[in-house]
């Protein structure tokens, strides 16, 4: 865990990682994890024609920098667009999802469970699909 009581991410540099896709795509990167502290991650996400199956395992906040980014839950949508904030309890089943290109900043409440998100996340993926409209 870091020592230092203020830490700077800067934009210029920060790399993104694949996470999945096609079809569309997702790439994350994860500004702040449980090398810093166990009781909260953040990171950014690129969401693009894409969406994903999720059980939320922790408290979770989006708030949407860019685009159009869905959260759907059975035939129900809940869209953000740019300055909106969603906050989603622990346990919830819904799709991420976007139609053209969004991009968010995510924080959650729990980073101690990385490797069991790691490995679900992973079955979720297998489920990708287009996003309906």
């Amino acid at each position: 865990m870091s020592s230092s009581p203020i830490m700077l991410f800067k934009a210029r540099g920060r790399e993104f990682k694949k996470i999945a896709g096609p079809p569309g795509a997702l790439e994350v990167a994860r500004l702040a994890g449980a090398e810093i502290a166990n009781d909260l991650g953040a990171g950014v996400a690129v969401f693009e024609d894409i969406s994903i199956p999720w059980k939320l395992l922790y408290n979770e906040v989006f708030y949407v920098l860019e685009g159009e980014f869905r959260l759907r839950m059975g035939d129900t949508v809940h869209i953000g667009l740019p300055g909106d904030m969603f906050y989603i309890r622990a346990g919830t089943e819904f799709r991420y999802e976007s139609i053209g290109r969004c991009k968010v900043f995510f924080a959650l409440a729990d980073t101690t469970m990385h490797e069991e998100e790691r490995g679900a996340f992973e079955e979720s993926l297998k489920h990708v699909r287009p996003p309906k409209p």
